[in-house]
């Protein structure tokens, strides 16, 4: 999507399915499970929120509006 969106266009992002979150010592991050997230391999196989930011500021569209519908979803606030 983000080479096919321009400047003049407006997308929507829904993301709905599990979240979490990981913790390392001084360091909490929430994440999305995706369906080939590997339970031995968490920080690797799952969107993690820097990640989703990355993915989402790649988007050139003029209006984003991103839902996202999984636990701990509102540990993921993004601004673009």
């Amino acid at each position: 999507m983000s080479f096919r969106a321009g400047s003049g266009d407006r997308v929507c992002v829904l993301v709905s399915g599990h979240g979490g979150i990981v913790c390392t010592p001084g360091n909490e991050d929430s994440i999305l499970v995706t369906a080939d997230s590997d339970p031995r391999d968490i920080k690797i196989t799952t969107i993690n929120s820097a990640g989703l930011a990355m993915a989402l500021a790649r988007i050139k569209a003029n209006r984003l509006i991103v839902f996202i519908d999984a636990f701990h979803a509102a540990d993921a606030p993004i601004s673009k």
